[in-house]
């Protein structure tokens, strides 16, 4: 919030005072989530509503460049640059389903800015970058970051099951040591082993 006051002589203080009010709100929600979360309270649309707002704040800070510097401002700022990687950030919430909703929210809230709000404002003759056939190319970039996440959340959620088998498999071989097999059958086999847990006492047992 103090640096997008800091920018204020430079990007004008309209739009600064819009920025820092948009990152209060946003801190205030968190700090919210973080108190109820703290208190034991979770629901699993909280996960969505993050990557909703997380998703959404480059659309206000559109919003916003054109209410304070115009339309050709709003759709070259560098701000927006980052729409992707915060779609793809909804990655780290492990879940292929938030990834992919916010690519899609991403490519909606751009096309329905550009052509509801900014397109207007344009006129005929405007950049090449900023005519329809290449906001409709940022919008399909902007799916395939939520593709992107997509897969990433498919390989965090990968290696966690990974990580979680051999916690559980170091866990028993810690506790067991194996002897002779004793015999085995469609449904396994059987060792005779001595459980030894930490500070406890050892005793024969018929592994599975």
């Amino acid at each position: 919030m103090l640096i997008a006051l800091g920018l204020g002589p430079q990007i004008g203080w309209a739009l600064a005072g819009g920025l820092a009010g948009l990152l209060a709100m946003v801190v205030a929600y968190y700090i919210a989530v973080h108190q109820a979360v703290s208190r034991g309270w979770y629901h699993p649309a909280v996960a969505w509503a993050n990557v909703f707002i997380e998703t959404s704040i480059p659309m206000v800070v559109m919003l916003l460049d054109f209410r304070a510097r115009g339309a050709i401002y709003a759709l070259t700022a560098p701000p927006l640059v980052v729409w992707g990687a915060l779609i793809c950030f909804s990655a780290l919430r492990a879940s292929r389903s938030l990834s992919i909703a916010a690519g899609v929210l991403g490519a909606v809230e751009y096309l329905v800015v550009y052509f509801a709000v900014l397109r207007g404002s344009l006129g005929d003759d405007v950049l090449l970058t900023l005519t329809p056939a290449f906001i409709a190319t940022r919008a399909f970039f902007l799916l395939a970051s939520g593709a992107a996440g997509s897969l990433l959340a498919h390989h965090f959620l990968q290696k966690a099951t990974q990580a979680l088998q051999a916690v559980r498999a170091a866990d028993l071989l810690s506790k067991y040591f194996l002897h002779e097999k004793l015999g085995e059958g469609g449904m396994g086999e059987v060792y005779r082993a001595t459980y030894s847990p930490e500070g406890g006492f050892e005793k024969a047992v018929a592994l599975k």
